[in-house]
């Protein structure tokens, strides 16, 4: 609700984007995004998101981790943009400049174990999640087939983690 009130405030002074800090150890550097009109757009169209909503939506989650009742939460987050593109535009990263965005971002987990990474393969948002307790990657894609013996972990996100 805050970046919406501070979208329609900066709309009335002409500005086409507005830019949203994000805190410091969500993604393990200083980081911000830009918040436009067509994002809001995409979110009551329903169109696939961008990655500044991504980006956006882990701030808030991050935000009710950190203040929960438990301050030792054990997530981390990676930067959507820092290993995928933005999804809509399809300015994809390449995959050794991804692997080191999550290699430096494990180096500045701390002791969290669990690392949340946003991945656009192409009109198309998944998630991965790497358990650093048990070495273990679990892939969320709401888009996958029925059929549990068609589904397959997206080629260029598989080389990314494991690299």
């Amino acid at each position: 609700m805050k970046m919406t009130e501070k979208l329609i405030s900066s709309k009335g002074s002409k500005q086409l984007a507005t830019k949203v800090q994000c805190e410091d150890d969500l993604f393990g550097y200083e980081s911000f995004t830009y918040i436009t009109g067509e994002d809001f757009q995409v979110i009551f169209t329903l169109d696939e998101l961008t990655g500044s909503i991504i980006t956006c939506y882990m701030m808030y989650l991050y935000e009710q981790v950190k203040n929960g009742c438990d301050k030792d939460h054990g997530v981390c987050f990676v930067s959507p943009s820092a290993i995928s593109g933005d999804g809509r535009k399809q300015k994809f990263v390449k995959g050794d400049d991804a692997s080191r965005s999550i290699a430096t971002r494990l180096s500045t987990r701390k002791n969290n174990n669990l690392l949340i990474l946003p991945y656009n393969p192409g009109r198309h948002w998944v998630l991965a999640v790497l358990d650093m307790g048990t070495t273990t990657c679990y892939y969320l894609d709401s888009g996958r087939p029925v059929n549990i013996s068609q589904q397959t972990v997206n080629t260029q996100l598989k080389h990314i983690i494991e690299t």
